[in-house]
């Protein structure tokens, strides 16, 4: 069984594909078939420039209709990425994000499934035999039948660990500049003080690690104030190893999370950590479905949210509700669904 992962080069949009790729792994050996005769591949989706994209945008959405006609123009747009695929000969093909969702939605192999994961609007949602996508990212839920929505952006399952048995550890993820707002120095700086004053107070150890998106000033200004903190540097660990996030999830029991990412929340939340969430200033804009995300988990229990100059003043969240059981139930329904459409193999 051939499966392709279209990659659109967001490190979110990557590990979402990976986990369900996973996810996919293990509905296949239930079934019995064997990992060797699983053969996956990963190629890269990412628009050269700003107009390529403007261009799909257009004639993909709105201008062409026939499947035929669309595969045509994209050879002629894209021939290297069109001629690795259709040599790869895939059985079913993951996308996740809007480049890669397009370039799944026009191959022309009928016979593979295709699973879009975040919604892929509505010129596209029928091209494909499941969208996964999670509530915050429907403007309103389409009464489509091959729409499985989800509470959190899709990640893997990392809960097993035992915090209990260690020393209460406090997780930091850093998201970073986007297209709605900006890490600016001032913010930076307020980050790093309010942290190093928060540990400073409760004598915790601290993990973190930046994502692709964090200003390289971010990291100056982080070690600046930590050689100025009298004393609480070595309570601080930073790890930037490709897997430096989930070690993260796995050792610290409580996560505060920049509120501009949502797959970092995601993450943790199913991991079962509990997760204090610091929104940048308004004025630095933010975007309408990280707000739409962020309110109706905090509605829900599963989050506390902090402005950015409340970070000092945190306690530990005893009362947070358990996400670990809404992960559970995400997943539940995508095998379900997932299982449906591999009855073939």
């Amino acid at each position: 069984m051939n499966i392709l992962i279209l990659d659109d080069g967001k490190a979110g949009h990557r590990k979402q594909a990976m986990a369900l790729f996973a996810l996919i792994n293990r509905i296949l050996a239930k079934k019995g078939i064997d990992q060797k005769n699983i053969d996956c591949k990963i190629i890269p989706t990412k628009f050269d420039n700003l107009l390529q994209k403007i261009v799909y945008k257009i004639i993909f959405g709105y201008l062409i209709k026939s499947d035929y006609l669309l595969y045509l123009v994209a050879e002629i747009l894209t021939p290297p990425i069109i001629l690795e695929i259709s040599k790869f000969s895939p059985d079913l093909i993951i996308s996740c994000g809007y480049s890669s969702s397009c370039m799944s939605a026009i191959l022309s192999n009928k016979n593979a499934l295709k699973i879009a994961i975040l919604y892929p609007g509505a010129n596209y949602a029928d091209k494909f035999s499941l969208v996964i996508t999670p509530q915050h990212d429907l403007v309103k839920i389409e009464d489509i039948s091959n729409i499985v929505t989800t509470k959190f952006a899709l990640t893997e399952d990392l809960i097993h660990c035992d915090r209990g048995a260690k020393k209460l550890k406090l997780g930091l993820l850093v998201g970073g500049n986007s297209n709605t707002h900006s890490y600016t120095k001032k913010f930076s700086r307020n980050i790093c003080e309010g942290l190093i004053s928060f540990v400073k107070t409760n004598d915790l150890e601290v993990m973190w690690t930046p994502s692709r998106r964090t200003p390289p000033y971010f990291l100056s200004i982080f070690d600046d104030a930590l050689m100025k903190s009298d004393g609480v540097r070595h309570l601080f660990k930073c790890l930037t190893s490709p897997n430096a996030s989930e070690d993260i999830l796995r050792e610290c029991d409580w996560v505060l999370v920049s509120a501009d990412s949502i797959s970092m929340i995601s993450e943790a939340l199913a991991a079962g950590c509990k997760v204090t969430v610091f929104r940048p200033p308004r004025r630095l804009g933010f975007s309408k479905k990280n707000r739409a995300f962020i309110n109706s988990l905090e509605a829900l229990g599963y989050i506390r949210v902090c402005e950015i100059d409340e970070i000092s003043r945190q306690q530990y969240p005893m009362t947070q509700e358990n996400s670990y059981k809404l992960f559970c139930e995400d997943r539940n329904s995508i095998e379900k669904s997932i299982s449906q459409l591999l009855h073939r193999f």
